[in-house]
């Protein structure tokens, strides 16, 4: 009776040992499925921390390709209008005070 009793204990001691080991093998792939998650949350962030980046560069970029352009067109309408006052503004000038003293 004291060898079954004494097996028992043994076999019970031998189980809760199996469940302490399974128990600390879940808990470290849990461990590690949290560095995981971790690990892939940051390399998720870095990715759309440099996706940002390179969107607000072309959009950057963008916006002074089209400011360039806006000058460009301003300039050329400022030369325009400069030439044709250069042109008619004497003509111009005679008309308006013509038109106003009635001359």
């Amino acid at each position: 009776m004291e060898e079954v009793i004494r097996r028992l204990v043994e076999y019970d001691e031998k189980g809760q040992q199996l469940v302490q080991e399974a128990l600390d093998r879940r808990r470290e792939v849990m461990n590690r499925m949290g560095d995981y998650k971790q690990e892939m949350a940051n390399l998720y962030r870095d990715h759309l921390a440099r996706h940002m980046e390179d969107c607000r560069r072309e959009a950057q970029a963008e916006k002074e390709a089209q400011f360039v352009e806006a000058r460009r067109r301003y300039d050329l309408q400022m030369e325009h209008l400069r030439k044709t006052y250069q042109e008619n503004g004497e003509r111009w000038i005679q008309e308006i005070v013509s038109r106003c003293i009635g001359g």
